[in-house]
């Protein structure tokens, strides 16, 4: 009984800063779903290699202890000319984004840590969609981690329908059977394999990318004469 007194001590001393209480003489029941106890043991540091224990990785020691206490200097604004920072050719984004959803895959591809906000409808799927998919691009891998499953099956959807559907993995889910796991490696492998990489980068390909960019920058320049101040005057054409 007294290892018990002593957990409740111990508990409510940790929580108290944040105006949670502990009530020793009250009990609640309720249906816990055990799938998350696998979750609760990967927190556990003594479940991991030495080498590679969960604090000894910069963001999640950020995440799970220290918290990002430092704010970093986004390199790129609104006011930035946001088609100079971006090169066509190295572009792999699959679904229409405006400036500040480009200004987001810029900040992830430079190794920045942000979060991503903002009311349903206003294209953060999309946003995170175009993430994966020039994450790819660039030769990387992408852990994909959702509450819910809609999250999930949104952005695997828009995969599919850009023909990607065949980079994506599902590594956790109730109602993942091994033959299913194994099928979806068969067939990335059959798919790399049938489409060298390198035909990505045929000629044809780089004809349109090649027009992509001339009609982009025809279409800046006539937008910044427009919105270029007269000359000796405080007003602009526009």
């Amino acid at each position: 009984m007294q290892d018990v007194i002593g957990y409740f001590e111990y508990v409510t001393d940790v929580v108290k800063e944040r105006d949670w209480q502990v009530y020793e003489t009250k009990i609640a029941l309720s249906i816990f779903a055990s799938k998350n106890i696998v979750m609760h043991r990967d927190l556990k540091r003594d479940s991991w290699p030495e080498t590679a224990k969960p604090d000894s990785n910069p963001t999640l020691s950020k995440l799970l202890n220290g918290g990002f206490n430092k704010a970093w200097e986004a390199p790129y604004r609104q006011s930035h000319h946001i088609d100079s920072l971006i090169d066509p050719f190295e572009s792999w984004q699959i679904d229409d984004a405006d400036s500040s959803q480009l200004l987001a895959i810029q900040h992830v591809r430079n190794g920045y840590d942000l979060i991503i906000q903002g009311p349903p409808g206003t294209g953060k799927s999309q946003t995170i969609t175009n993430i994966i998919a020039q994450a790819v691009g660039d030769g990387k891998s992408i852990l994909f981690v959702a509450q819910k499953e809609t999250a999930l099956n949104v952005v695997k959807g828009k995969l599919d329908n850009a023909g990607l559907g065949h980079l994506c993995l599902e590594l956790h889910r109730d109602k993942t059977k091994r033959a299913t796991f194994l099928d979806g490696i068969q067939k990335a492998l059959e798919y790399s394999q049938r489409i060298p990489l390198e035909q990505l980068s045929a000629d044809n390909q780089n004809l349109n990318i090649e027009k992509l960019e001339l009609l982009r920058d025809y279409l800046n320049t006539y937008s910044y004469a427009l919105n270029s101040s007269i000359e000796g005057e405080e007003i602009t054409i526009f």
